[in-house]
């Protein structure tokens, strides 16, 4: 059964619902505490971190965001 605060949310996404949205966000790297706050933005009612980790227990895990690797060659790699 649904919260009220989560009905709430969820009928302030347009075009999505609030698990599709979740995970979007988390498989594009996107940190609970983040997600929190673009859902506050979009929809104008405040949800903690906490509570989107309570309802999306099975939410995919954060892609990792790595840095691309350095086009330029090391000074160890240059012939002497």
């Amino acid at each position: 059964m649904a919260t009220a605060a989560r009905e709430l949310i969820e009928s302030r996404l347009t075009g999505t619902s609030l698990a599709a949205f979740v995970s979007q966000r988390r498989r594009a790297g996107v940190g609970w505490r983040r997600l929190a706050d673009e859902i506050n933005e979009i929809t104008g009612y405040p949800v903690s971190h906490q509570t989107l980790t309570r309802w999306f227990p099975n939410a995919p895990q954060r892609k990792e965001l790595r840095p691309e690797p350095h086009r330029f060659k090391s000074h160890n790699s240059i012939a002497s």
